[in-house]
């Protein structure tokens, strides 16, 4: 920023600077006081100006910061996210995996069961199985009840 100068130190009409009337040198004084405020609120600004500069370098600063702890956080929701996602999915197969071993296995004794059907050859089985004796396995309980629903559905034919 380019500072306005002051003209005219001297009044036009004078001839001499060195040898002022009382009114020329009063007016002269006025003149230079009137420099002297000018320069003190050139001096202001500047300091204002380097508080300015101050004050945006700190803007500056605590944007990026915040930016920064933004992007963490960010980041860190998205890896936990993945995480979960990741978790999920092996959830997934590893459900998909046991409903399909247990259809092969469902299969498995409906075969069997129609194999001793076709050798006239029943399979009797308590149609409840006391809790002590009840199986732990989650294969082994599907396989019990699939065969207690094949029995029960050659009983009713």
């Amino acid at each position: 920023m380019s500072d306005a100068e002051l003209k005219y130190e001297y009044p036009l009409h004078v001839v001499d600077p060195k040898n002022l009337t009382t009114c020329q040198q009063a007016e002269v004084n006025k003149r230079q006081n009137e420099a002297d405020r000018i320069k003190k609120m050139i001096s202001k600004r500047d300091v204002l100006a380097a508080k300015l500069r101050v004050l945006d370098d700190d803007i500056r600063n605590e944007v990026a910061r915040m930016n920064a702890r933004r992007e963490a956080y960010d980041l860190d929701v998205a890896s936990k996210m993945r995480r979960e996602d990741a978790t999920l999915s092996l959830r997934k197969r590893k459900l998909m995996q046991m409903d399909n071993r247990l259809d092969n296995e469902a299969d498995i004794l409906e075969k069997r069961a129609r194999a001793l059907e076709d050798q006239n050859v029943r399979f009797i089985q308590p149609t409840t199985t006391p809790t002590s004796l009840a199986p732990t396995s989650p294969t082994i309980r599907m396989s019990m009840l699939t065969l207690q629903a094949i029995q029960s559905d050659e009983e009713s034919n």
